[in-house]
């Protein structure tokens, strides 16, 4: 049983304030910090306000610990370890004018400081020695119980500067990123490495080519993940456009996945990726499924465009899931280099 049940807070209440404030939230395991597969299946992307959702999923379990999606909720949180010996965040931020905002202290002695995402600007990662920004995952909140492990003790989520007493401010100026990308090692990395600049560069494709892509993967038959992938593809292509998301929400209304009020938070949620789902991806999971509306070549869709592409999740059409003897390093999340002529 984790020590959580004995305090007895309530989650529910929590949970159903954080919402009230815009905070998308879903349940973590009690005394864990890993989500709750069984009621909310896609984690941190089920990430909701949605009031009767949030009143099932704690009613199913009164204990469950409290995840908030930091890129649906629109923030960005500074995670440093402080408890850590070798971690660097007091060197970095000495003389540095800290936001009096929102901030948490973890059940390991270490921090969350809350900050409001910046528009055209997204931070995702490890940043220094022992600390991180966390744009594209999520935190545990408060009152939230981590029962610990073989090397640290457990305890609770606790407010410093409570929500409702304190208002998460915008990111500081000296707070290190790029603009649409990551941030690594305190500053911004030129993009020397050339897969780096093709992959994270959108295809040179008219409207009808991005259609015929997307035709290669209807919407009905793909499952969930494979769904968020398109879309994230989409985003990427046309840089987080109104006319990139019309896109998705046209491909995507046949789907049972598609959920109009949960639309425009997800593709918000998209951005940011230092290593983003692509167009080139799609395309050439779309080339080994020869179903007859998309047999086509990477030529028929692209014309004459030389590109590299790495695909860098599992990506398995419905073609390839009925057919136990598929096999493609590709769809599977392996790496290979293609080249269309």
């Amino acid at each position: 049983m984790s020590k959580q049940s004995e305090l007895k807070p309530d989650m529910l209440a929590a949970a159903l304030e954080y919402a009230a404030m815009g905070w998308h939230v879903f349940p973590l395991n009690p005394g864990t910090k890993v989500p709750n597969g069984r009621l909310a299946k896609h984690g941190k992307n089920d990430a909701t306000t949605d009031e009767a959702q949030i009143r099932d999923w704690w009613g199913a379990s009164p204990n469950a610990n409290i995840g908030i999606s930091c890129a649906l909720s629109g923030l960005i949180v500074i995670d440093p370890d402080t408890y850590k010996p070798e971690c660097d965040w007091p060197d970095f931020s000495a003389g540095k004018d800290i936001p009096d905002t929102v901030i948490c202290d973890s059940s390991s002695g270490g921090q969350h400081i809350y900050l409001r995402a910046s528009d055209g600007v997204e931070c995702d990662g490890e940043v220094g020695t022992g600390w991180q920004i966390i744009r594209n995952g999520y935190v545990v909140a408060p009152p939230s119980y981590w029962d610990g492990d073989e090397n640290r003790p457990g305890g609770p989520y606790t407010w410093a500067q409570p929500p409702g007493l304190f208002e998460v401010v915008d990111c500081p100026d000296w707070m290190p990123r790029k603009p649409n990308g990551a941030i690594i090692n305190g500053s911004a990395k030129a993009d020397d490495d050339l897969m780096s600049i093709v992959v994270n560069k959108p295809l040179d494709l008219t409207d009808q080519k991005v259609s015929d892509v997307l035709d290669a993967h209807p919407a009905e038959g793909l499952d969930y993940d494979a769904w968020l992938k398109v879309g994230m593809a989409i985003y990427h292509q046309f840089e987080g456009s109104d006319a990139g998301y019309q896109t998705w929400l046209n491909w995507s209304t046949k789907s049972s996945k598609h959920d109009p009020q949960q639309m425009k938070s997800k593709w918000r949620s998209f951005g940011g990726s230092s290593n983003p789902v692509t167009m080139a991806s799609i395309i050439q999971a779309a080339g080994w499924r020869r179903s007859p509306a998309s047999s086509r070549s990477y030529e028929e869709l692209l014309g004459p465009v030389t590109f590299l592409c790495r695909s860098k999740f599992s990506f398995r059409p419905p073609s390839a899931r009925r057919r136990p003897d598929f096999s493609s390093r590709v769809l599977n999340g392996g790496v290979v280099d293609c080249r269309s002529r």
